[in-house]
């Protein structure tokens, strides 16, 4: 993938990571997303990335939709809307306030 050239470091991975996400939750199951994401997110464990992560994990309105439905193989906007919920809310738990 390729990143603007003026994004910093810190927002070109929490790019890179939300694209990962994308493609796992449009090919994962239901019952196995959350857990496959927070064992990869709980790996990850850079909390200054994944804070930068974090506000990107909601789906996007407008043309930006047809990029997310490519990506996540055409989730329906309210499974992808509930998949990234309880991700973020795993999160919120997680990540330093």
């Amino acid at each position: 993938m390729r990143h603007h050239p003026g994004l910093a470091a810190q927002e070109r991975h929490a790019t890179t990571l939300l694209v990962l996400l994308q493609d796992l939750v449009g090919r994962v199951s239901r019952a196995a997303w959350l857990p496959f994401a927070r064992a990869f997110l709980e790996a990850y464990a850079q909390p200054e990335i994944l804070a930068c992560l974090r506000p990107r994990l909601v789906g996007p309105r407008g043309f930006a939709r047809l990029w997310w439905a490519v990506r996540t193989t055409y989730l329906t906007p309210g499974e992808l809307s509930a998949r990234l919920g309880e991700l973020r809310a795993w999160m919120d738990g997680r990540l330093p306030t």
